[in-house]
């Protein structure tokens, strides 16, 4: 999530009460990830929700895949870093992001 989040940083994050905002910083239970901080970048009718990291070497989209909106479980509130606390803000995604491909396998979540 570099340079949003840096290591030895940490992120305060309240439970998710309501419909994820794009743009927004999430703490997400990845069904084969585990734990993982990454940026919404689109969420479907149906609650599928396509996920990235800030960095241009994060895992990419495609490899995440698209996930259930009831994986995302926190949203990340307040950044905690060595230099102080500063307050993590949705990003304005542009139409350059890729769009949610909802072709996937249920078992797996692999794209089809």
């Amino acid at each position: 999530m570099a340079p949003t989040l840096l290591g030895g940083d940490f992120v305060l994050a309240i439970k998710r009460k309501t419909k994820p905002t794009i743009g927004s910083v999430a703490v997400i239970r990845h069904p084969h990830l585990g734990m993982i901080i990454k940026r919404i970048l689109s969420v479907d009718d149906i609650g599928n929700t396509l996920v990235s990291g800030d960095n241009l070497m994060s895992t990419a989209p495609n490899i995440i895949g698209a996930i259930e909106e009831t994986t995302i479980e926190y949203v990340g509130r307040w950044r905690i870093s060595p230099f102080g606390i500063s307050k993590l803000r949705p990003k304005n995604i542009g139409p350059s992001r890729p769009q949610l491909n909802t072709n996937f396998c249920k078992p797996c979540n692999d794209p089809l």
